[in-house]
């Protein structure tokens, strides 16, 4: 019976508050804030407390049921209203909770990049700030500092010293050879314009270089200097010559000073640190052994250069040691102040300079041959030291050039490359 009881009270809470209670809330809801969740609360204790009731009352009669049904659409208004008012807060509150995407504020809700970087360099500071602050205070302290850690500073203060000296040295070294390779250059350009004179409407100049030459020989009984070579003669009488290697830097007046000697005694270096102005100079200049003479000319003129990290001066020669290279630069250029002349590769090696009491064959020594067998015996030597075979083996009255430099496979080593002047029957 009792369970029949709470099937009908049941269906009858639900069905009769179908309207009234429904039409009381939405008055709440328009007149009255959304509740908060005390009301939720209370309405579940309510209910709690009406099912606790109709389980703990006797069963009544039939008339009671009557009554308790016609009494029931009023007791229970309350707890329906509040679970009805439950039911219809609970979409409110999700939609409180759900934000929408337009309302997001991005710069409020995501970490700024900026901060932690901020504060990583605000960190790397204040590192750098008790670096230095423990750096002073052990200065400062120094007489009481453990001897390890003054070994530590005084290696350090060392090396410091010596990277700022090394770091200014090369930096004034590479300044210095820019300047005097610039220099270089300019005087080949000069070159360049007078060669090229009759090109560009100058023959005027050309025809006065020579006349000039003429009236000087005929002052002195010279030979005729070459137009292109007398600016350069009248600017510096220490040129005797040009030397050219087609493809390469190798493009410079030759000096010779037989006569000079410096203040360590030594005889014929003048351009050994000086450029063709007489200018002090790292790379220096091409000059001719002091031994050797131009009038008359001696067999074999031994021309040297430096052999410059930046690829100057003489260094280009050491390209010879590919036989390819040789291949393709056979031939190299020199010319003296009054004839052109065309020198044909036969030997390229590496040698060094000897101890007066060894009894190595030294290169430097073949200068001029009085006779024949002398000559040979030169030029056997000579061909016997190339790292691979030209083919070509000078005779006797042929006019030699040796061009040398420094090498660094041994201790004073050099690298040589010998030509002999090309006849003019030859060429023809």
């Amino acid at each position: 019976m009792s369970d029949e009881i709470n099937k009908i009270t049941k269906s009858s809470i639900w069905d009769e508050v179908d309207e009234t209670p429904k039409a009381e809330a939405e008055v709440a809801e328009q007149e009255a804030p959304a509740p908060e969740a005390e009301a939720t609360v209370e309405a579940e204790v309510a209910e709690a407390e009406v099912f606790d009731a109709e389980a703990e009352a006797p069963a009544p009669e039939a008339p009671a049921e009557a009554e308790v049904s016609n009494a029931e659409p009023e007791a229970p208004a309350p707890e329906t209203e509040a679970e009805a008012t439950a039911e219809t807060e609970a979409p409110e509150e999700m939609e409180e909770e759900t934000i929408p995407d337009e309302d997001i504020n991005i710069e409020e809700d995501v970490p700024k990049k900026d901060e932690p970087v901020k504060a990583k360099e605000d960190k790397g500071d204040k590192k750098k700030k008790n670096f230095f602050a423990f750096v002073i205070n052990d200065i400062k302290n120094f007489k009481t500092l453990d001897k390890k850690i003054k070994i530590m500073y005084f290696v350090f203060i060392v090396a410091a010293v010596v990277f700022v000296i090394s770091a200014g040295y090369l930096i004034s070294y590479q300044i210095r050879v820019a300047k005097e390779r610039k220099a270089w250059q300019e005087l080949v350009d000069s070159k360049i314009v007078v060669i090229d004179a009759d090109s560009i409407g100058l023959d005027a100049m050309v025809d006065n270089l020579a006349l000039a030459a003429q009236e000087k020989e005929e002052e002195e009984e010279e030979k005729v200097i070459l137009p292109e070579y007398l600016p350069f003669y009248e600017q510096n009488n220490d040129m005797v010559g040009w030397i050219r290697l087609d493809g390469t830097v190798i493009d410079y007046p030759v000096m010779h000073t037989p006569d000079y000697v410096d203040e360590n005694g030594i005889i014929g270096q003048k351009y050994i640190h000086r450029d063709f102005n007489g200018e002090e100079s790292t790379s220096g200049a091409i000059f001719i052994d002091f031994r050797c003479t131009m009038d008359p000319r001696s067999d074999n003129l031994i021309l040297y250069g430096h052999h410059m990290r930046n690829g100057t001066m003489f260094k280009a020669i050491m390209n010879y040691e590919n036989k390819d290279f040789y291949e393709e630069h056979k031939i190299i250029e020199f010319d003296t102040l009054y004839e052109k002349g065309e020198y044909e590769v036969f030997s390229a090696f590496r040698d060094r300079i000897y101890n007066s009491t060894d009894t190595n064959y030294k290169f430097y020594y073949f200068i001029d041959s009085e006779t024949k067998e002398d000559f040979d015996y030169n030029i056997e030597n000579l061909c016997s030291k190339s790292l691979y075979d030209t083919g070509v083996v000078p005779e006797y009255g042929d006019e030699l050039i040796m061009l040398v430099t420094c090498a660094y496979h041994t201790n004073e080593g050099r690298f040589v490359v010998c030509a002999r002047k090309v006849k003019d029957e030859e060429t023809e």
